[in-house]
């Protein structure tokens, strides 16, 4: 900027000084003494004459002169301006060429951000016109690195046979083909599957925080949602937070549950979870799973080994959800066991004993140069419910286990086994069937069940995945005689309901393809899974189906958001 200035004022000083060189002489003269008429003039023509010499001389100099400073003026400008390509220039405007101001403006970084810097590499000429450069893929906020997560969904599916349950299948209500439901055919397009959220990643004392928050559009669904705005209710699908110590972490919050197969350690991110590649919100029959408020510790030993507990939310489920049928209560204590057990109608006004605790271990190894992925896992449940009758109180306790494996025998190929065996886990199982029955004397039994999902996941190519599953579940029959008519109470007795179901099986083939991904712009993907769904009640009129079978289809096209989490956290030891 000095320089500027002592530029601009050398320049103003040569023109006043010619100014005043261009001066008629007359004036100069005109206060001198008059002498001789013929002398006088003819000294006075030829004084004008040496004068005119060398005014033109000092004209030629000054011009010359104006001329270097001019070609000095424009390069300082030059130098200065090139450095600022990014910077909004303010106009100085001369003979016609807009020149960059040579002091621009700083720019002030938002709290908690990084200002950005300043290109150098511009050519002369494109003053103003940066070259495109790689933006962030996370913002940052304090020390925290935020990064979207979830993509815009359009679902289609068509069913051969009516369920009413929209996106998400209703596993255990699947309707017999003689009925009026099962000679429809459901046609429908949805949104509901978009996701939104992020994920937070920071650094905290030495250790490293974890965040993540999930939603989608799957909530409850007004009774005129489809006839004209199709306003579709936003709800929680996950939010948690995790503490990483050492090898210590922390989580609490809504995650899904210990209990869901992993892919690799123990950890609740959704990209380590097994949940299969399925479009289906409800998942898969046969894999086990809720998505629950929950308090877990996990302790990884070292890289191979790993180590979960959690507690989790609870709730005494008798069937109702999904579709399945409620276990039937003994006549005298129907009304007041209704408020005690959960049939999926009431929101959160069961009563509950204690937690449900999940406990796994995890081993990733290699063999024969592929992962390999094995855990087990336990739960432990407890149910209690108050009789009037009798004005007691009863409990009953339940558990199950689970090995899950994922390995790859093979480059791009992945299988996967999955196994549950539980005495009161129903709820686990997509609550396709209860978790319990009440005996005649008031006091709770827990029903045994089992559930596997297994099958294969295969990279055919660098944009394509191939998968099949095949899921199923079993409920065991459990009744009790009703003291006051002597009549079968429970689950799957003879005469139950339809929707008292056996088994319930899927099978599934997909095929997911990107046709373009990259963390700057997002990714478009589109993805389409076929299913056959095989239903078995207990037991049904000697004139009606055994079974029913329903016929699934959907086709999807989905925007990935753009952005990727910090390439590199704060280190941890494995």
């Amino acid at each position: 900027m000095k320089s500027i200035l002592l530029l601009t004022l050398r320049v103003s000083c040569n023109l006043v000084g010619l100014l005043a060189l261009t001066l008629p002489p007359a004036f100069v003269e005109a206060a001198e003494k008059p002498g001789d008429p013929v002398q006088t003039g003819a000294s006075e023509i030829e004084q004008l004459k040496r004068q005119i010499a060398a005014q033109q001389g000092q004209m030629d100099r000054l011009r010359r002169r104006l001329e270097e400073q001019q070609t000095m003026l424009e390069a300082v400008l030059r130098s200065i301006a090139r450095p600022a390509g990014n910077e909004t220039a303010s106009g100085l405007r001369q003979d016609g060429l807009t020149v960059q101001s040579a002091t621009p403006l700083p720019v002030v970084a938002p709290v908690g951000r990084i200002a950005p810097t300043q290109s150098s590499g511009q050519e002369p000429g494109r003053l103003g016109q940066s070259a495109e450069q790689p933006q962030p893929l996370s913002f940052g906020i304090g020390s925290a690195q935020i990064t979207p997560v979830g993509f815009i969904d359009l679902t289609a599916y068509v069913r051969k046979g009516s369920l009413g349950s929209g996106l998400g299948t209703s596993f255990a209500g699947i309707p017999f083909e003689n009925s009026v439901n099962g000679r429809l055919r459901e046609v429908r397009l949805s949104s509901q599957g978009t996701r939104m959220g992020f994920r937070l990643d920071a650094p905290v004392r030495g250790a490293r925080l974890l965040g993540y928050l999930e939603s989608d559009f799957n909530g409850g669904v007004p009774g005129n949602m489809a006839v004209t705005g199709n306003s579709a209710t936003w709800r929680l699908r996950l939010a948690w937070v995790n503490l990483s110590v050492g090898k210590l972490d922390v989580l609490g919050g809504q995650s899904w549950s210990l209990l869901t197969p992993n892919r690799r350690g123990v950890s609740a991110l959704p990209a380590d979870l097994f949940t299969t590649q399925g479009l289906d919100p409800n998942q898969h029959v046969g894999l086990p799973w809720t998505r629950s408020p929950q308090l877990r510790v996990a302790y990884r030993a070292g890289r191979r080994w790993a180590v979960g507990l959690s507690l989790e939310n609870p709730e005494q489920y008798i069937g109702g959800s999904a579709g399945a049928g409620v276990s039937v209560f003994p006549q005298q204590l129907a009304y007041a066991y209704a408020g005690q057990l959960s049939s999926g109608a009431a929101a959160l006004s069961t009563p509950n004993a204690a937690p449900d605790l999940v406990v796994k271990v995890a081993t990733d190894r290699s063999f024969a140069g592929r992962p390999v992925h094995v855990e087990a896992a336990g739960i432990m449940r407890q149910f209690r419910v108050y009789n009037p009758l009798t004005q007691a109180t009863c409990g009953a306790a339940g558990g199950g286990g689970g090995l899950n494996a994922s390995l790859e025998p093979l480059r791009h190929i992945r299988l996967l086994l999955n196994g549950l065996y539980s005495n009161g886990g129903g709820r686990y199982m997509i609550g396709l069937g209860p978790d319990l029955i009440i005996r005649g004397d008031g006091s709770p039994s827990p029903v045994r069940a089992f559930s596997t999902i297994d099958g294969f996941e295969l990279e055919a190519g660098r944009r394509t995945n191939v998968y099949a599953y095949y899921g199923g579940v079993y409920f065991q029959r459990n009744t009790a005689v009703d003291p006051a008519g002597g009549k079968a109470v429970g689950y799957g007795f003879a005469g139950s309901p339809s929707n008292h179901n056996r088994a319930i099986q899927q099978f599934t083939f997909g095929i997911s393809h990107t046709l373009w991904r990259d963390p700057q712009f997002g990714g478009l993907q589109v993805n389409t899974q076929y299913s056959r769904v095989l239903r078995h009640p207990w037991d049904m009129p000697p004139d009606q189906p055994r079974s029913a079978q329903m016929h699934m289809l959907y086709l999807n096209l989905r925007y990935l958001w753009p952005g990727a989490p910090p390439a590199k956290l704060l280190t941890t030891d494995d």
